[in-house]
């Protein structure tokens, strides 16, 4: 098969066609690129080539570097969790009159 086109049913194992999974056959081009159509533009992903003869591409969420602490810090991501539940079930306090606090640092 040249160029792209969609594997033939038969050629899919079953369980990947239990599982609604969209197999397709694809040519890298001669700059090594690979197209994976509308649905993954602009999408950042790995592409693991540490298997001979396999290519495996796993999309990737990544996060600014002023927003990793948070993620490796499990008791504020735990408060953040709990402030976020608060929320949305209406919990919610008055925060402090910061229109006063700035006359007064003001006034200073």
């Amino acid at each position: 098969m040249t160029g792209d086109s969609a594997r033939p049913l038969a050629a899919v194992p079953r369980a990947a066609r239990q599982r609604d999974v969209f197999m397709a056959v694809k040519k890298i081009d001669s700059k090594g690129r690979l197209t994976l159509g509308k649905r993954h533009a602009n999408q950042t992903v790995i592409v693991d080539d540490s298997d001979e003869g396999q290519l495996v591409v796993i999309p990737l969420s990544a996060l600014p570097d002023h927003e990793v602490w948070l993620y490796r810090n499990s008791k504020a991501l735990a408060m953040v969790a709990a402030g976020l539940e608060d929320a949305q079930a209406g919990r919610l306090v008055r925060g402090p009159n910061l229109k006063a606090k700035w006359i007064d640092i003001l006034a200073d």
